[in-house]
């Protein structure tokens, strides 16, 4: 090989790694101009699959002096599509393999439905959202069915340890406010419910108009487009929401629920960061280095593999619209359960005092970086972490500018951030001592 033709080698070997570096994580395309109503697609040809989530503003929060208003809408909705009883559509459903599911969240509903791509499932697709969203007749919802089974599986969760730890960390932080119940609630709040309610709930946050729309598989932009403006077509605009105020009255206590268990599930839970603060990407590396990551989080690494305390130990974010969760949650055998929660406040405090060192910081970075596209491995983690970003009104290009935000980050930074984070007042709760 002549020089010249080495060096055009060379050339052409680094314009293609340039390249092939600028690609995007998720090439996420917006087909819709109106940003108020936004739609978002990702093409995958993997395989011939279609997944289709509609998020609307219906979440647990708006359930006002309702509590399980929100669930109950949405699962009410399921039994009375329009056109067809609800045998005669699980049948259609089945028969055009066409699969849906619910995710009633405090601040949004996803609904998800999934089918084949091909234009003849495409269509039955189409028809399906259409009969249960648009269409629900209301005069045939099964009421006393559905709420007889929610009611139940509020039971079924209430003998749970971990089923109860959520609850118990909103009711207490949150209170009487819209944060404080659960989604799923019990037989008296679902009895006090009646039919004209749902429908008022139903006709104020299932406006077509503030529905949107994320779309993920082996379909082509324009059959995308054509599934959106099916379900968009001739609206107004969106109709704003109210915003909600959050009061933060939790001061430093200790709850103690007794079950006859033998491991104790120990947690310490404060106020966090909402889904839009400016600090999201330190919060998330922050967490990494202290708990959220198996391998290299501190308390992991002292709590369960130094000491043995814990069975499983870790950290957690839950970002909302108007407010957030942050904690840490273990599990640990009984007779160890004191000394254990007496480590855990001083390393917690150890972590918000003195930060991470500068070995937890590089390798924590790292880690979140590389382990990032791991996340949209298949379209059901691809399609609900759409949905999030959606719901939440990130921008389009928040999943591809992380690694770059995630790498710009100062140790310094990080820590001012989990130093507030970090300050409490924390709400000790124990279950199962």
């Amino acid at each position: 090989m002549t020089l010249v033709n080495l060096l055009r080698a060379i050339a052409l070997f680094f314009l293609l790694s340039s390249s092939v570096l600028a690609q995007p994580l998720v090439n996420i395309r917006p087909l819709s101009k109106d940003p108020s109503r936004p739609v978002w697609f990702v093409k995958r040809d993997a395989l011939p699959m279609l997944d289709v989530a509609v998020i609307l503003p219906a979440g647990s929060v708006r359930d006002g002096d309702k509590p399980g208003l929100a669930s109950l809408t949405a699962y009410l909705l399921a039994t009375a599509p329009g056109g067809d009883s609800e045998a005669a559509f699980a049948k259609k459903l089945a028969r055009n393999g066409i699969k849906y599911n619910i995710d009633v969240q405090k601040d949004f509903v996803q609904w998800h439905f999934r089918s084949l791509s091909d234009q003849a499932s495409i269509e039955h697709l189409e028809q399906a959202i259409s009969a249960l969203l648009l269409q629900p007749d209301f005069k045939r919802m099964a009421y006393g069915r559905v709420k007889a089974q929610l009611a139940h599986i509020h039971h079924i969760h209430s003998l749970n340890p971990k089923d109860i730890v959520p609850v118990e960390i909103y009711k207490h932080l949150f209170q009487a406010q819209n944060y404080g119940h659960a989604a799923i609630v019990d037989k008296v709040a679902y009895d006090a419910i009646n039919p004209k309610a749902v429908y008022d709930f139903y006709q104020k946050y299932y406006l077509r108009q503030n529905a949107k729309i994320a779309i993920v598989g082996a379909i082509s932009a324009q059959q995308a487009k054509e599934i959106a403006k099916r379900y968009q077509q001739g609206l107004k605009a969106p109709v704003s929401q109210a915003v909600l105020h959050v009061d933060k009255k939790q001061r430093n206590q200790v709850r103690i629920i007794t079950m006859p268990t033998t491991q104790a599930n120990i947690v310490l839970a404060t106020y966090g960061y909402h889904a839009n603060a400016k600090e999201r990407i330190a919060m998330l590396l922050g967490n990494e280095m202290l708990g959220g990551s198996y391998a290299l989080g501190r308390l992991n690494n002292y709590m369960r593999q130094e000491m043995g305390y814990a069975y499983s130990i870790s950290s957690f974010w839950w970002p909302l619209s108007f407010a957030g969760v942050y904690g840490v949650k273990m599990q640990v055998d009984k007779n160890k359960a004191h000394q254990a929660l007496q480590d855990l406040y001083y390393q917690v405090a150890r972590f918000a005092q003195f930060g991470p060192t500068s070995t937890e910081f590089n390798q924590a970075k790292k880690a979140l970086i590389a382990s990032y596209p791991m996340r949209f491995s298949s379209a059901k983690s691809l399609i609900n972490t759409l949905s999030f970003l959606l719901a939440y009104d990130y921008l389009i290009d928040t999943i591809n500018d992380f690694p770059a935000k995630v790498e710009a980050l100062d140790l310094k930074t990080v820590h001012r951030v989990m130093q507030n984070q970090l300050k409490g007042p924390w709400l000790t709760l124990i279950v199962g001592a």
